[in-house]
């Protein structure tokens, strides 16, 4: 528990080809039949779950088509999965990277020396945007579909059997659970059912924490004096506009070199997905004027952790990453 907040909340949910969250009770039937459902991969399965009061997420999505998962109409997908970053079969046969890259990559980390690299930075070896699955949400969106995406850890998987220089594995709960968190942005985080509306609306964004707490971070659409939040519908003809306030690093110490922060509105409609602004801030604007959704990333170069990687700091430090995926805000006719 937080010395000055609540908790840990806990919900029921499960992992399998679809993974139903928040579940309110199990789905119906005897235990074979409960099984079959929660080992479905149909609409049959999705509707059953639902009945039961679950929302819709799909994971691992670099392993799926645009077909299989319009046929499931979930309430949200995986937009990045770690486990797909680190394991050699999912690398090289989804997302096209060296099969044994991360692994061989983390190895740089093992470092036991005093002077050796902060082991928990070792995602910054290996972290690279699940682009099937950012195309696949993509695609999603282009058909018209209303699809929150989040971030999966998978710490479960045990893939970085590695003992680095804090005595723990590469892959530790720890050291893993803290690299990024999905932020549902609700007024009482004590709220289970806000939070669960929050998934269901798309009121929420994937970040990095690895790479630093984002401070002011905001994604709206303006009109006047009306404003719609991530997740919501404004109309083209409404003469709104997307206003992104770019994040800065929760309590940066002045002496750490500054990270270049960069934040780009993306616009998905059925012609395809097209970057309309760009910009290091402190603001950003585009204008919602096209029917479709408009969603906004947020990349890195983390040169504030150049002391930190020690020797590796030249290359992890200057890389771009990826440090924020917010679900879209949705531009009707």
């Amino acid at each position: 528990m937080c010395p000055d907040g609540p908790g840990p909340l806990v919900t029921v949910g499960g992992e399998n080809p679809i993974m139903p969250i928040m579940l309110d009770r199990h789905v119906t039937g005897t235990v074979e039949e409960r099984r079959a459902i929660y080992n479905g991969d149909d609409a049959a399965a999705v509707a059953a779950m639902r009945d039961a009061g679950a929302t819709i997420w799909i994971p691992h999505t670099e392993g799926r088509t645009t077909a299989e998962l319009l046929a499931l109409a979930p309430d949200g997908i995986e937009i990045y999965q770690l486990h797909a970053n680190i394991d050699p079969d999912i690398r090289a046969e989804e997302l096209g990277l060296p099969a044994s890259g991360a692994i061989q990559a983390v190895v740089e980390f093992a470092d036991t020396n005093p002077g050796g690299p902060e082991p928990d930075l070792a995602i910054l070896s290996f972290l690279a945007p699940n682009t099937p699955s950012l195309a696949r949400w993509d695609e999603l969106l282009a058909a018209g579909r209303r699809v929150a995406g989040s971030g999966g850890t998978d710490a479960h998987q045990n893939a970085l059997p590695i003992t680095l220089k804090d005595g723990e594995r590469g892959d530790s709960y720890r050291r893993m659970l803290r690299w990024f968190s999905n932020v549902a942005l609700v007024a009482d985080r004590t709220d289970v059912a806000q939070i669960e509306a929050a998934l269901r609306a798309g009121r929420m964004f994937v970040v990095f924490e690895i790479m630093g707490t984002p401070v002011g971070f905001d994604a709206r659409a303006v009109a006047g004096q009306s404003v719609t939040e991530l997740g919501g519908e404004v109309a083209a003809s409404a003469g709104a506009t997307l206003e992104v306030t770019v994040p800065t690093i929760h309590e940066l110490p002045a002496e750490l070199p500054a990270p270049e922060i960069t934040a780009r509105v993306v616009r998905v409609t059925a012609a395809g997905a097209t970057v309309v602004a760009s910009g290091a801030g402190p603001t950003l604007s585009a204008p919602l004027d096209v029917a479709g959704a408009y969603r906004v990333e947020v990349s890195i170069r983390p040169r504030h952790w150049g002391p930190y990687l020690r020797q590796l700091g030249p290359g992890y430090a200057e890389a771009e990453h990826p440090w924020i995926y917010a679900s879209p805000i949705y531009v009707v006719p």
